[in-house]
């Protein structure tokens, strides 16, 4: 779980979509319906369609305040920058 949880954070979608699984299953992590809303709506919103079904099931699942808080989540969620190095431009 550690390297989708890093790799959901900077944004990616498919990682997006198994955090978010994994949160609503309860595989890995503690069952919390409020972040798997959170990563399958993101993925979904990264492009990743699978996620839609599972996400619209899961709704169905939570309360109106649940809903709510993830949904402050998302609009607040930021991605996190990947730390990879890119080089610099040298004028030629």
């Amino acid at each position: 779980m550690k390297w989708f949880r890093k790799a959901a954070k900077q944004g990616d979608a498919p990682a997006q979509f198994t955090l978010g699984f994994a949160y609503m299953a309860g595989e890995g992590v503690p069952k919390d319906y409020v972040q798997a809303y959170m990563w399958l709506k993101l993925a979904v919103a990264g492009g990743f369609e699978k996620a839609t079904e599972i996400c619209d099931g899961l709704n169905r699942l939570m309360t109106p305040a649940q809903i709510s808080e993830a949904q402050e989540r998302i609009a607040a969620w930021r991605p996190e920058p990947s730390g990879e190095f890119t080089p610099p431009l040298w004028p030629r």
